[in-house]
């Protein structure tokens, strides 16, 4: 615990992080100071006998190799990580294979979104286009409507809009989880469609801030789908059109990056048609 509390090259909150796995680690038995654990079978033993997820043994073996100052050691945790990194991987691979197996085809969700439109359920065809064209998420989608003809605008910067204007609307996206990295996003869509559905709406909240977000989606994106898994049938769709620049858009768009999307929401196989431009 000491001498992580002691690291000067790590931001507090990691520093936070580090002593809470820690924390776990000594409550499951773990005594760095015993002999046994500076041996690598026993640190192998430990942590495949305590920990099930592969994710959560690679956090555990990290703050391991982060306390430990035996060199050789030290080497050996950083080859059984590279064994850890490859099984999560695989076992990665496999759940969303299997996924991809459920998931609607991009066609069949278009259809369903051009039928919101057509019975004139704006508010659902305009949360649904918004992920269905920039793989957003949920918090993106809590927007509000202005038109920006109507005098000077008044804007929260820790909100999302749909600014209005004769022949197009902007989206603008300020509150985001990746907007720390991605920064403030805009997008011009000129739609017709969704021109006259945001109009039919009106100004205002498109979702009610006195509900859960997550619950009201839940009973308009199409085909109860989440916002992952619209994400994941949009990168699917792209990748078995082999296209790239398609993958990288989205990747712009969402505010996630190639490695991410190719770790997270690939439901293909291993092929790199995934990679950055």
């Amino acid at each position: 615990m000491e001498k992580i509390e002691n690291m000067i090259n790590i931001k507090d909150n990691t520093k936070k992080v580090y002593l809470g796995i820690m924390k776990r680690l000594i409550k499951e038995g773990y005594k760095p100071e015993q002999k046994q654990f500076q041996k690598i079978n026993k640190i192998k033993n430990f942590i495949e006998s305590k920990f099930e997820k592969p994710t959560t043994r690679l956090d555990m073996l990290n703050v391991i190799l982060i306390t430990t100052d035996e060199e050789k050691l030290k080497e050996q945790i950083k080859t059984y990580r590279q064994s850890l990194q490859k099984d999560k991987t695989e076992k990665n691979i496999k759940v969303m294979n299997e996924k991809g197996l459920s998931l609607p085809s991009k066609e069949e969700f278009e259809k369903k979104l051009n039928d919101l439109y057509e019975n004139e359920q704006y508010k659902a065809f305009v949360v649904n286009y918004l992920m269905f064209n920039f793989g957003v998420r949920n918090a993106d989608v809590n927007v509000i409507i202005k038109n920006k003809n109507k005098g000077k605008l008044i804007m929260n910067i820790e909100r999302n809009y749909l600014l209005v204007k004769p022949t197009e609307v902007e989206y603008v996206r300020n509150n985001y989880k990746t907007f720390k990295t991605y920064g403030k996003q805009k997008h011009f869509i000129t739609d017709e469609k969704f021109l006259k559905a945001v109009n039919e709406i009106g100004e205002g909240d498109i979702l009610d801030q006195e509900q859960q977000i997550g619950n009201q989606l839940r009973k308009i994106l199409i085909f109860r789908m989440s916002e992952t898994d619209i994400f994941k049938m949009l990168i699917d769709d792209a990748y078995k059109s082999r296209d790239t620049q398609k993958i990288n858009e989205l990747s712009i768009s969402r505010g996630s990056s190639i490695g991410t999307i190719s770790e997270n929401y690939n439901v293909n196989a291993t092929e790199q048609i995934i990679r950055e431009l």
